[in-house]
């Protein structure tokens, strides 16, 4: 059978009741104050908000539960070491082991790494590096000792196909695509240097993407594609991707310590740190009209 750890979204009726339910304790628990100005009290409102799911979340799972940090500070180093502490102390005070219970979602920009490194190394919080989307953010984010590093297959897999005329003949022919190839590095990379961080693919479009990581740390699956999986006939045994063939993997000087996040890189980290924050501003508007009145 193939081994998955997954990452699932909460999108059953039951739970989707418990988070309304989180979200009202939230708004009627941390009413605001007009001695606050309305840009505080809106960053104010949204952090106890995202924080009373995240412990609600928390006490549901046995694992971590995941929490997006501020996409608009990822230029910003200091301005996300200091939100991050900001949404620890909310956390503590939901009783939540934030140490043990969270990850904090940074996205993977050199200000976000360096960030993610001063909190992991002089901190102990636990780090995810997302919009992944080259060898050189994964390697600095693994040199920084972050816990999760997270590489968008489909999404590099998109750009490549766009971009690149030969990309559809190469995926034809049987080889993996660019999504996979980068993701498969970034774990033969890790865990050729026994470094303490996972390596979690998101953006897996298909079986064949999925089967071909098959062995990695975690996955990121629609429901959809687990019951295709499920449906696949045969075993999927042994993993493609194991600790010990990764140790016999050949990395050049370039892709350890190079600096240059290319231009597949460097268009997509910026379209989704673009993406994330229209969708957080989606988030703030709801609550200046609902939580805190029209600002």
């Amino acid at each position: 059978s193939l081994s998955l750890s997954l990452s699932l979204s909460f999108s059953f009726s039951s739970t989707s009741l418990q988070i309304s339910r989180a979200l009202s304790a939230s708004i009627e628990s941390n009413p605001m104050t007009v001695s606050i100005k309305p840009r505080e009290r809106l960053v104010s409102e949204r952090r106890n908000v995202y924080c009373t799911v995240a412990a609600k979340l928390a006490n549901e799972v046995s694992g971590k539960v995941s929490l997006e940090v501020d996409p608009r500070l990822s230029h910003d180093a200091n301005s996300i070491v200091e939100e991050v502490r900001a949404l620890a102390k909310i956390l503590d005070k939901h009783d939540v082991d934030v140490k043990s219970k969270i990850l904090f979602k940074i996205p993977g920009t050199w200000e976000g790494i360096l960030a993610a490194k001063m909190l992991t190394l002089q901190e102990e919080f636990s780090c995810q590096v997302t919009h992944v989307y080259s060898m050189a953010q994964a390697t600095a984010a693994a040199d920084a000792k972050v816990a999760v590093i997270q590489p968008y297959v489909g999404r590099i897999n998109d750009w490549h196909r766009c971009n690149n005329a030969d990309t559809s003949s190469h995926a034809d022919k049987g080889g993996d695509n660019h999504g996979v190839v980068l993701a498969k590095k970034i774990y033969n990379f890790i865990h050729k240097y026994e470094l303490p961080t996972k390596v979690m693919a998101a953006s897996i479009r298909n079986v064949k993407d999925a089967i071909s990581l098959a062995g990695i740390d975690y996955m990121v699956l629609s429901p959809l594609l687990i019951k295709s999986l499920a449906s696949e006939p045969g075993s999927f045994e042994p993993p493609v991707l194991t600790p010990d063939r990764a140790s016999s993997a050949q990395f050049s000087p370039q892709e350890i310590r190079g600096s240059e996040l290319g231009e597949c890189a460097e268009t997509l980290l910026e379209a989704s740190i673009k993406a994330s924050s229209e969708a957080i501003e989606k988030v703030e508007e709801v609550l200046a009209n609902t939580a805190i009145g029209n600002l």
